[in-house]
């Protein structure tokens, strides 16, 4: 999927506003980053014109190629933090 430059303005802010706001407030950084992707998705599939389903299906359509893009970075966090819990779980075993 090609992505091209639109001019969002000031609404180019909110995703990073909303995706900040969340994690302070709810202390869930996966979802507040989550929303906050989807926000800024929102933001460019509406700027760029259409109907709300095209909109919504564009949304996630960008949203999973991107997300695709990131798999192996994710996988290995996901693996790093396991082997940091279970170094912590073993080193507080001793204590």
């Amino acid at each position: 999927m090609e992505f091209t430059m639109i001019e969002a303005g000031w609404l180019s802010l909110l995703p990073p506003i909303i995706a900040i706001a969340l994690a302070l407030l709810t202390k869930e950084v996966y979802s507040s980053l989550f929303i906050g992707l989807f926000s800024g998705m929102l933001i460019y599939t509406a700027s760029s014109g259409g109907t709300i389903v095209n909109t919504a299906a564009t949304t996630f359509d960008m949203m999973s190629s991107k997300i695709a893009d990131n798999a192996y970075m994710i996988i290995f966090l996901a693996l790093l933090v396991g082997v940091l819990f279970v170094l912590n779980r073993r080193d507080s075993a001793y204590l």
